[in-house]
């Protein structure tokens, strides 16, 4: 893990997250749950208000 850094896929954090577990969807889920907990903004325009 490299603080500061991205967890979605493509970024550093994303293989830390591979290493628990294989899956792409838990990664994805992760990664989403992280960046959110960081104040970041949701991917997915359907989310946005």
């Amino acid at each position: 893990m490299e603080r500061g850094l991205g967890w979605r896929p493509g970024e550093s954090n994303f293989q830390t997250i591979k290493a628990w577990n294989k899956a792409d969807v838990y990664a994805r889920t992760i990664a989403l749950f992280a960046d959110r907990l960081d104040g970041k903004p949701p991917t997915d325009k359907r989310v946005q208000k």
